[in-house]
């Protein structure tokens, strides 16, 4: 089963970074895109319906289990943190990463092989998004279709409040770490006062309009002083 997930996950990666690189399509056009593709196949084979039946033992043993009082998710998730910080920061890769976002045509003059960088980019999002769904199967004991059906949205928003940015070359894995509580704090906040759920859907939507329009601006505060 896990490899199975890290397969299809490296698959979806693959066809994302083959369109960005050499498709030249927008990579948040392309991800969006091919994430309701890759949500609408699991609907047609499940016939919209979760599957269950997960071995007792993946639950028990990955989705619920704990050391020192802190559960196995928690653990592998700062484990997948760490090794994301080190690589960004003190790799050639990394560094690598952040020329590609900051301005892709001194990437290429500095010698960069950019789609290759792409396709090695997206290809290992693809890898760990699968991991994770590994992961959700193990503390849910159910695929939860629907129920993941806006986790791009918190992700997005966790991403930028984590200060990286849309347009690329800025941004951390701490960052978004950290932020990442932002967003679920909020829907929990929902619950806890007993307010209409649906709600959720247009503060959401807004607060990612305004983090989007901030970031813009700061952009534009940039290549203005580098200007």
């Amino acid at each position: 089963g896990l490899a199975a997930a890290v397969l299809s996950g490296l698959a979806f990666g693959l066809l994302n970074g083959l369109l960005i690189a050499y498709g030249k399509i927008p990579a948040l056009v392309v991800t969006i895109g091919v994430g309701f593709v890759a949500q609408g196949l699991a609907y047609v084979w499940s016939g919209g319906q979760d599957l269950r039946g997960v071995p007792i033992a993946l639950v028990e043993n990955v989705g619920f289990a704990q050391i020192l009082g802190i559960p196995d998710l928690i653990w592998i998730a700062a484990a997948v943190a760490v090794i994301g910080t080190l690589v960004y920061t003190t790799t050639k890769f990394g560094r690598h990463t952040y020329a590609l976002g900051s301005n892709m045509e001194a990437a290429i003059r500095a010698g960069i092989r950019v789609k290759r960088h792409l396709l090695i980019i997206y290809s290992l999002s693809g890898v760990t998004a699968g991991f994770v769904g590994y992961l959700s199967l193990a503390q849910f004991g159910t695929t939860t279709l629907a129920g993941h059906a806006t986790d791009f949205l918190y992700v997005l928003l966790a991403v930028i409040l984590g200060g990286t940015s849309l347009f690329g070359g800025i941004g951390t894995v701490a960052g978004t770490c950290l932020a990442a509580f932002i967003p679920w704090t909020l829907s929990d906040g929902f619950v806890i006062l007993n307010i209409d759920p649906y709600w959720q859907y247009v503060t959401l939507g807004a607060v990612f309009i305004v983090v989007v329009y901030f970031d813009v601006l700061r952009r534009r505060v940039r290549e203005g002083v580098r200007a």
